[in-house]
């Protein structure tokens, strides 16, 4: 371990930069003698051996350097030689803060007008990236169902409205992906899909723009090393 985590690369000088610190054997090596390896968007395994301690976190964001500052900010500091006595109330207070943690759902309107006008109809997309050749919509109060057309089969994705519903992306090429859906009207003429894959760090957003028998599909990735916007996509009532 020490050979794998010593420096091996030069790759910068910047003092407060934990990109800068030099690299090693598949590790980055950290400020405040610590070493790490970590994923893209926010994964890290922090390794700190004066403290005798592991740090792992999973996360969604853009600034990975804003993670770990916060580390050695608050972290860092309330290490000590001794174990901290026992807390009731700080360990109250934690469990009051995990038990109000949440993903805020899609916000917006139930139903439209135009919700009515285009429940129970299918959309023909034209050719596009997502491999989606069809859409079912079904709306109401509680919330909405799709119907995706792929060519290899169908998948049905249920979304509550102010609420997750659990379900399973199969179709697409993807392989089973467990998911959450909300599904909400944004706008008398958009209805706006997330689908939260809850065991990643990842969501998308689908904004759908109805215009008589047109249909304008646009979306969106939570974060990729590509543009994170997906091709927007035309489609037409199926008569």
């Amino acid at each position: 371990m020490a050979e794998a985590t010593s420096k091996k690369v030069e790759n910068g000088t910047k003092p407060d930069s934990d990109w800068e610190q030099g690299y090693c054997y598949q590790f980055w090596r950290c400020q405040h003698g610590a070493y790490r390896g970590d994923g893209a968007y926010g994964q890290y395994c922090v390794v700190m051996p004066t403290q005798d301690a592991v740090l792992a976190i999973t996360s969604r964001v853009d600034d990975m350097q804003a993670v770990l500052n916060l580390a050695w900010q608050i972290l860092l500091p309330a290490f000590g030689a001794q174990p901290l006595p026992e807390s009731p109330a700080a360990r109250a207070r934690l469990a009051d803060k995990l038990s109000g943690l949440a993903l805020i759902p899609a916000q917006g309107q139930a139903l439209t007008p135009a919700a009515a006008a285009i429940s129970g109809k299918t959309f023909l997309l034209e050719s596009n990236p997502m491999k989606v050749e069809t859409i079912r919509f079904d709306f109401a109060a509680s919330g909405s169902t799709l119907k995706l057309g792929f060519p290899d089969g169908e998948q049905v994705i249920r979304a509550g409205c102010g609420a997750w519903v659990a379900g399973v992306m199969a179709a697409g090429g993807s392989g089973p992906r467990p998911v959450a859906a909300s599904g909400v009207w944004t706008a008398p003429d958009t209805f706006e899909l997330t689908l939260r894959y809850y065991e990643t760090p990842f969501h998308d957003t689908y904004a759908f723009q109805f215009d008589g028998d047109n249909l304008l599909l646009k979306g969106d990735v939570s974060v990729v090393f590509l543009p994170n916007e997906h091709p927007e996509v035309k489609g037409k009532l199926e008569r």
